[in-house]
């Protein structure tokens, strides 16, 4: 007697290891790259590399040139860090802030851009100074890179009302880079930068420098002296882990004032796409945000 069904091959076994296989091989692939990677990935491992405290989680967004008023999560996002700064207290000063990171492309611009942005939307009277000479991109985002600027005041006898740039925001003001090509670090060792501080500092309520990277030049060091402290950006899939690694040997040397650190462009991770319990509160008001002006629309239009 033959039976109705072949008695081999197993198809049932073979589609059932076929598929752990699969996981397997995916879990395992992944696990080594993560492993294997130089790149940092995650806020405990900032956390584990420095002991500097880890003020800012900033999330990754698909859309670009986002402002303050676009997303309720950027503005929560930049409220907490303005309270981690203790902007909100009476008690502390802290009138200059420098932001900096490891290497060019970590966000640099854009965290002290919106930083800047969201202290001038409180009443704040702000300055932005672009102190980033070789990679002038604050300048370059307001059309103030043809502009007179703080290589100029720096290398030349001018006023420092000469290169104070009003921009459309209001009670925010730019610094652009400048248009002098002397190497950086002899400009700011020459005194003057003290003077325009101590101007800024009489007319405005923050100062920011957007500087370079410390990897890249020692500007981000030398302006760190003068101020009261210092932002250092961390990028996800980005960072090499070596520099935060080092960066506590380092600041040892060169000192970096009051340095906080931030977590830059976040991105979900693992099967599941898990978000950090900070995301997913911001996530919660801003639906509420959203659905409260559906609401006030919808009784308007009745």
């Amino acid at each position: 007697q033959a039976s109705f069904f072949p008695t081999s091959p197993r198809e049932t076994i073979i589609y059932l290891a076929t598929i752990f296989l699969a996981f397997a091989f995916t879990i395992a692939y992944v696990t080594l790259k993560e492993l294997l990677t130089n790149k940092i990935l995650s806020a405990s491992e900032v956390r584990n590399y420095s002991n500097a405290p880890l003020v800012g989680e900033i999330p990754h967004f698909k859309e670009k040139n986002l402002s303050l008023y676009d997303n309720e999560f950027i503005s929560a996002q930049f409220r907490q860090l303005r309270a981690a700064l203790g902007l909100f207290n009476k008690t502390i000063t802290n009138k200059k802030i420098l932001v900096t990171s490891s290497i060019a492309g970590e966000g640099k611009t854009f965290i002290s851009n919106t930083l800047a942005n969201s202290i001038s939307y409180s009443g704040k009277k702000v300055v932005l100074v672009d102190s980033d000479f070789q990679n002038p991109q604050i300048s370059i985002d307001y059309n103030l890179d043809q502009s007179d600027g703080l290589s100029d005041f720096l290398e030349n006898n001018i006023l420092p009302q000469q290169i104070l740039k009003k921009t459309d925001i209001q009670n925010l003001f730019i610094v652009p880079a400048g248009t002098s090509n002397k190497n950086s670090s002899e400009l700011f060792l020459n005194g003057k930068i003290e003077d325009l501080i101590n101007y800024l500092g009489e007319n405005f309520d923050h100062i920011i420098f957007d500087a370079p990277s410390v990897n890249l030049a020692t500007d981000a060091y030398i302006l760190s002296e003068i101020c009261d402290s210092t932002i250092y950006l961390v990028r996800q899939q980005y960072t090499p882990k070596i520099f935060i690694k080092k960066l506590d040997d380092n600041i040892r040397i060169k000192r970096l004032n009051r340095m906080i650190l931030v977590y830059n462009d976040i991105k979900p991770r693992g099967f599941f796409k898990q978000k950090s319990v900070t995301a997913h509160w911001a996530n919660i008001k801003n639906k509420a945000v959203k659905k409260n002006r559906k609401l006030i629309e919808k009784r308007a239009i009745v």
